[in-house]
């Protein structure tokens, strides 16, 4: 009885010795606190609604004729086969005054050729889902499908132009009408691509938009505008692009070849030991970077406004972790990297979009004005959120100009230009975010060179 219980006590004593040892060498290792890190970063993504896994985005399937991507499929198929690439006539079309543009004749002649292919772009604007049907495992959105959809947009958009040209409004704004439910179809796919490629396509839609608004603003027109923004919907998500992204470079991280420079252990020898212990050792380098990845995921999410913002509420935030200690990264890498994060840019060009949206409809309630006073009101104001600059924290400006006006956001550069949507300052361009009536007449002057103090240049 006596040598059983020794034996037993031998027993435990030498699995705790072994234990112990274990948990030594894994704690030297590094492997349980990363682990831990990592399981506590997951827990708290979790609570503030991050999804952890592809089931999170609900990532449903819908019945072939409410689905827009077939058709658009075969819309894209059907522009690869056009003689003469109309496609390529049409991405020169439209670009601002400083760069070579394609004349209003061979957009015409473009938009013929490409008739069909629009029509069909334009019954797939009318299902309600857009759902290409990706392997998630392999990336969001990509190019070769949203970069497409874009096309078709700014096709639809040349459409607009050419019928305007010709005063058939209704026409132009069933075509931009067509054009502005693409873009919104984009995000039912989460993910920054799309969101992006939704964003531009409503810049172009916007433009021409105003454009026809210039040229036309009886009460038809005005009404027919206001149904191309209410075709927008909601303000694009940058939470929404945020979670499809998030999903996307997990999956990536989980592929990626061990990071050991990345973590705060990596430099150590003892990475160079048995085969066994380095993958436990590269393990625990890739539990510490993937639980430094979530937590600036986790910083991040919090950090983007659900609806609105102004970009400097936003920039603090950014700047805020930024200045986390043990984050391996700036959020400004992340974006330029393959863990593409929300970066200034992604920031601005969102602002933007929500600076368009509210100069067009403000745009439209000044030329009511006009139509029931019979001229453009002295000043102008819009109360709340709708009549305010995002880049600047101040209502949008407002100035009557000879028997016009001009209205404006100061644009990313948060610069009072004078609404001016091009000017040239010491070489570079900037510009606000401007509608004009009648639209101004701005070209870029050669930049004068100064000479040093006291010369005759100065």
């Amino acid at each position: 009885m006596a040598s059983s219980r020794k034996s037993v006590r031998w027993l435990v004593g030498s699995i705790t010795v072994v234990f112990g040892g274990l948990l030594i060498v894994c704690a030297r290792l590094g492997l349980l606190s990363a682990s831990s890190q990592l399981d506590e970063e997951l827990k708290l993504a979790e609570q503030q609604g991050l999804p952890l896994t592809l089931a999170d985005l609900h990532l449903s399937s819908v019945p072939e004729d409410q689905n827009a991507g077939p058709l658009l499929v075969n819309a894209v198929e059907l522009m690869k086969t056009q003689p003469g690439d109309p496609v390529t006539v049409l991405s020169h079309w439209g670009s601002t005054y400083f760069k070579p543009t394609v004349s209003d004749k061979a957009a015409s002649i473009a938009v013929e050729v490409l008739r069909p292919i629009l029509d069909i772009a334009v019954r797939a604007s009318k299902r309600p889902h857009l759902k290409f049907e990706l392997q998630w495992e392999d990336g969001t959105l990509m190019v070769g499908d949203a970069y497409p959809v874009k096309q078709l947009a700014k096709g639809l958009v040349a459409r607009a132009h050419v019928q305007r040209n010709k005063r058939d409004y209704d026409a132009a704004i069933d075509s931009l009408d067509a054009a502005s439910r693409l873009g919104r179809l984009l995000s039912e796919s989460p993910g920054f691509l799309a969101m992006d490629s939704r964003q531009a396509i409503e810049a172009i839609v916007a433009a021409e938009a105003a454009n026809l608004l210039r040229q036309c603003s009886t009460t038809r027109v005005v009404a027919g505008i206001r149904h191309i923004l209410a075709d927008f919907g909601e303000v694009p998500s940058l939470r929404n692009a945020l979670k499809g992204d998030f999903i996307r470079c997990r999956i990536y991280i989980s592929h990626m070849p061990y990071a050991g420079e990345s973590g705060p252990m990596a430099s150590s020898s003892d990475t160079l030991g048995p085969d066994e212990w380095k993958l436990m050792r590269l393990k625990a380098v890739r539990d510490l970077n993937e639980a430094n990845y979530v937590k600036i995921a986790r910083l991040t999410y919090a950090a983007v406004p659900s609806s609105s913002g102004t970009h400097r509420q936003v920039e603090d935030a950014f700047k805020d972790i930024e200045k986390t200690e043990d984050s391996f990264t700036k959020i400004g890498d992340m974006a330029a990297s393959k863990l593409p994060f929300v970066g200034e840019a992604t920031i601005d060009f969102w602002l933007e979009c929500i600076a368009r949206r509210r100069i067009l409809s403000a745009a439209l309630d000044i030329f009511e004005v006009r139509s029931k006073n019979g001229t453009f009101p002295a000043t102008w104001s819009k109360p709340g959120l709708e009549g305010s600059d995002p880049f600047s924290e101040k209502p949008l400006s407002y100035r009557r100009v000879g028997s016009g006006f001009v209205l404006y956001s100061f644009g990313r550069d948060r610069q009072d230009d004078g609404g001016r949507p091009y000017t040239l300052d010491d070489g570079k361009y900037s510009k606000d975010i401007s509608f004009e009536y009648p639209k101004l007449s701005v070209r870029p002057v050669k930049p004068v060179k100064l000479g040093p103090p006291g010369s005759s240049g100065d």
